[in-house]
């Protein structure tokens, strides 16, 4: 029998987990996070890479940032270098572990509850009420809730048990922390024999240590020791000094994100950028509908599906847009081969892609599509005068607003 009815149970308590968690704490609805780790901020595999914009939204304090770069440099297969830096800071490397202590004990402090080690087992929906089997060091319980929410990333398969259909279309990740003989800049490598389909990089975080990483469409041993080779070679890495971790990221929505007293936010969602695999930001965003949303529902008492797809309706009207255009540009990286990279790099050597995009009057590492529908105009007007005419006929110059 469950013996406490909390208003929501949080399934997962990564950054996106705690926010929609301390949302809705702060509204003063009984919250239970629950995780399977051990504890927060284990088996984490992201770089902490995040926008100017995520830092406001999340008021991420400044203690929590290790830098904040002005730029990235971009290498080809063959090794050409490409450096993009820009006068103002977009992006800050934070310290990814301490953010998700800091974001546990800020819901705490809200009064959501937390428990780690607890394995959700199995979800029943009925008339009043989700029942919440769980597995805490080897026992069995049972709780209850008004409604779940589900913050699990992409992985854990509990979206099946209310009629979800997980999401297929994947990267896979893998990242280690390595240490570092020499300052280097934040560097992103492309090139398809390394990261077919994806990207990898390394990532300075704290003094003398980086983040190395690959996403691909497929991953295997290989590919992560050919990366270290590189590195070791020409980029003053000097050994792994941590384990491997290894993550799903999906590239595309989960096509339906509400059923009967149940919202899937986050990566597990689908609502992580398909152009560097990040999930913190658009998370946080639509945890924060989710919060919204839920809060009047469980007010009002009317959680079916038809009642909470507002939920839905809400994160894709603000964030369909950028996924779609995202994920277009991870298509064209999908089919280009080491042949269509270098001269792609060829021509934006050529014609200054650095020095255009220093030129831009705001660029924001949240918001892609913009940026992306510009640098593809740009692009297509360097490659030939016959480019260019179609631009200028079409008026679809660089910075110009595409309806």
């Amino acid at each position: 029998m469950a013996t406490k009815l909390y208003d929501v149970v949080v399934v997962g308590a990564g950054p996106v987990g705690s926010r929609v968690a301390d949302q809705l704490a702060r509204r003063h609805l009984r919250v239970l996070a629950l995780d399977r780790r051990p504890r927060p901020a284990t088996d984490v595999c992201c770089t902490g890479v995040v926008g100017s914009a995520c830092l406001e939204l999340m008021e991420i304090p400044d203690r929590l940032v290790h830098h904040r770069p002005r730029g990235v440099v971009l290498v080809s297969p063959a090794g050409r270098r490409l450096s993009v830096e820009r006068d103002d800071s977009v992006a800050a490397v934070v310290d990814r572990p301490a953010l998700e202590r800091f974001l546990v004990s800020r819901a705490e402090a809200s009064g959501a509850t937390f428990r780690f080690g607890a394995t959700v087992s199995h979800l029943d929906v009925d008339r009043d009420e989700v029942t919440v089997g769980l597995l805490e060091r080897g026992s069995r319980s049972v709780l209850a809730a008004r409604s779940v929410v589900l913050a699990t990333g992409h992985g854990p398969d509990l979206a099946p048990h209310f009629g979800l259909r997980r999401i297929t279309d994947v990267w896979v990740g893998a990242q280690l922390e390595v240490s570092l003989l020499e300052h280097v800049p934040v560097t992103v490598f492309l090139d398809q024999d390394i990261a077919p389909g994806g990207f990898a990089w390394l990532v300075p975080t704290r003094a003398g240590v980086a983040l190395a990483g690959i996403v691909a469409r497929r991953l295997h041993d290989r590919r992560l020791s050919r990366l270290m080779s590189r590195l070791q070679r020409g980029y003053g890495v000097g050994g792994a000094i941590g384990p491997v971790g290894v993550r799903t990221i999906p590239l595309r929505p989960m096509p339906r994100t509400v059923s009967d007293r149940l919202l899937v936010v986050g990566a597990g969602a689908g609502q992580v950028k398909p152009t560097t695999g990040g999930g913190i930001y658009y998370g946080a965003l639509c945890a924060d509908i989710a919060a919204t949303v839920l809060h009047d529902a469980l007010r009002r008492d009317t959680l079916a599906a038809k009642d909470l797809v507002v939920y839905e309706r809400t994160w894709r009207a603000r964030l369909a847009h950028e996924l779609g255009i995202g994920y277009l540009a991870h298509a064209a990286l999908d089919r280009m081969d080491n042949r269509d990279l270098e001269r792609l790099f060829s021509v934006a050597g050529r014609h200054d892609l650095g020095a255009w995009i220093r030129s831009l009057p705001a660029f924001s590492f949240d918001w892609h599509s913009r940026p992306l529908l510009d640098m593809i105009t740009w692009l297509f007007a360097s490659i030939s005068v016959r480019g260019k005419r179609a631009l200028a006929a079409s008026d679809m110059r660089p910075g110009c607003r595409v309806s």
